[in-house]
C-alpha cells in the first residue's frame, strides 16, 4: 500500500522548507552580522564626533588666561568592542594632573563630570577656603596668596555627550539596525537557489 497524495504533498512540501532553510540560515546570520558590524561602525563614529564636540565646546566656552590646559580631556574616551556588543565609558587616569593637587581622578570629576574650568574646592597652603566644595580660583596666578572668586563652570562634557549618545541609542540604532539589515538581505537573497 502506497502513501496517500496528502502525505507525498506534506512529504514534499517538508523536503522543500528543509531545503529553503538550509538555503537561507547562512545568508539571515551573515546579514545578522553585517548589520550589527556596520551599526556599531556608525555608533563609533558618532560618539567619537560627539565627544569631540562636547570637549571643543566646553574648552570654548572659557579662555583659558588663568590655567594653563594640558588638553588631556580628549584622552578619556574610551570605546571597546565585542561580539555584537559595544561599551563607551571613560577613562580618568588618562588626565594629567597639571599643578593641581587633585590627581588624575578628582581632575576628571571637577572638569569632566561637574563642568568646572581650573580652581581648587579645599584649602590650599593653610589659606582657609571661602566655600569648600565650590572650586574657587587661586590669585595671583603661579603664586597663590589669596582665593579670588569661583571658577568659571559651563556645560559638563560627560553630560552632554551621555545624553546625545543615549539618545541616539534610542532613537537612531534600531532603526538603522533594520534598514540596513533589509537592505542586505534584498541584496543577498536574489542569488538563493534552492534544489530539492
Amino acid at each position: 500500500m502506497g502513501m496517500s497524495p496528502q502525505a507525498v504533498a506534506n512529504a514534499y512540501e517538508r523536503q522543500i522548507i528543509q531545503a529553503v532553510q538550509k538555503a537561507v540560515r547562512p545568508i539571515m546570520q551573515q546579514c545578522l552580522d553585517d548589520a550589527n558590524r556596520i551599526t556599531f561602525d556608525e555608533l563609533e563614529k558618532y560618539a567619537k564626533k560627539v565627544f569631540e564636540q562636547a570637549i571643543d565646546r566646553f574648552y570654548a566656552s572659557y579662555s583659558p588666561g588663568f590655567y594653563p590646559r594640558t588638553e588631556s580631556l580628549y584622552d578619556v574616551l574610551e570605546i571597546k568592542r565585542g561580539d555584537n556588543k559595544m561599551s563607551i565609558g571613560f577613562l580618568p587616569d588618562e588626565m594629567e594632573s597639571g599643578e593641581g593637587t587633585l590627581g588624575s581622578a578628582g581632575l576628571y570629576e571637577q572638569t569632566f563630570k561637574r563642568g568646572w574650568h581650573g580652581g581648587a574646592d579645599s584649602a590650599s597652603k593653610g589659606i582657609p577656603h571661602p566655600n569648600p566644595g565650590t572650586p574657587y580660583w587661586r590669585a595671583p596666578y603661579g603664586v597663590y596668596k589669596y582665593w579670588s572668586r569661583p571658577a568659571a563652570v559651563s556645560t559638563p562634557p560627560y553630560e552632554e555627550i551621555k545624553s546625545r549618545i543615549e539618545e541616539y541609542g534610542h532613537t537612531v540604532m534600531q532603526s538603522r539596525f533594520n534598514a540596513t539589515f533589509q537592505k542586505l538581505w534584498a541584496e543577498r537573497t536574489k542569488s538563493i537557489r534552492v534544489h530539492f
